[in-house]
């Protein structure tokens, strides 16, 4: 399965799967969605064009589930598997709750099939998204996105943001969705500073994420003092000079 250098995971059969579908769907326009996990509060002041995930979800199958010229590809958020916090609900669940009877060019992408769409990009005509990093993602391979959802990025004008409902539908069945104000330059400075600069460097406890505290990584109080530690040294120059900033490492 290695072809022009482009290496589809030979180890994983649904990713070859699918390959090999899209590859003989290719005269259609393939729309992969990528949601959110639907329960997440986090998402309650995102409303744009949508006001959640699962409207986002349903509103688009009713849309297109007559249109032959188009496959949408709805990939679930990988986080419903993960371990010590799995979804006990999943998205396709929630959907299938309101839509009993799948249109045949709706396809649902689990977490469990470890599917990589990172080999698949170029089978996506089309990234959607209602708010999240995957769309960062996209674009730097080159692939258009609309969000549904606010997005942290939106005034840079990288994504395409649909207005309302109507104008998203267009954005669906249109066959070029080129952003003629998306600047590669510009999109790549935006993820070399969220994806690198604000991932600030931290020594002093293994997890600093969910409130997993399990203990202290030194064992000496002298680990604290000035110009022991560089990481921590940073950090307390910058709530000592508010003119210093975190991210400035």
């Amino acid at each position: 399965f290695i072809k022009k250098n482009k290496i589809i995971d030979k180890n994983n059969k649904e990713t070859v799967k699918l390959h090999k579908f899209l590859k003989k769907e290719k005269n259609k326009k393939n729309i992969f969605m990528f949601t959110n996990l639907y329960w997440d509060k986090g998402l309650s002041n995102r409303a744009a064009c949508f006001k959640d995930p699962v409207s986002m979800v349903i509103d688009t199958i009713n849309e297109i589930k007559n249109d032959d010229n188009i496959n949408l590809f709805i990939k679930t958020h990988p986080a419903e598997i993960s371990k010590g916090a799995k979804t006990l609900t999943t998205m396709m669940d929630v959907v299938k709750e309101k839509i009993k009877k799948m249109p045949k060019n709706v396809f649902f992408v689990t977490p469990e099939k470890r599917i990589n769409v990172y080999n698949l990009k170029k089978y996506i005509d089309l990234a959607v998204i209602f708010t999240g990093t995957l769309g960062l993602e996209m674009m730097l391979l080159d692939v258009p996105v609309v969000n549904t959802g606010k997005v942290p990025y939106g005034n840079l004008k990288l994504s395409i943001s649909p207005i309302n409902k109507k104008n998203y539908y267009y954005e669906l069945r249109k066959k070029n969705n080129a952003n003629p104000f998306f600047k590669k330059e510009v999109l790549e400075s935006y993820a070399y500073f969220h994806f690198i600069k604000t991932a600030i460097p931290w020594n002093l406890t293994e997890q600093v994420h969910g409130r997993r505290f399990t203990g202290y990584n030194f064992e000496k109080i002298e680990s604290l003092l000035p110009k022991a530690n560089p990481q921590l040294d940073h950090l307390c120059d910058c709530i000592m000079n508010d003119r210093k900033v975190p991210e400035f490492w």
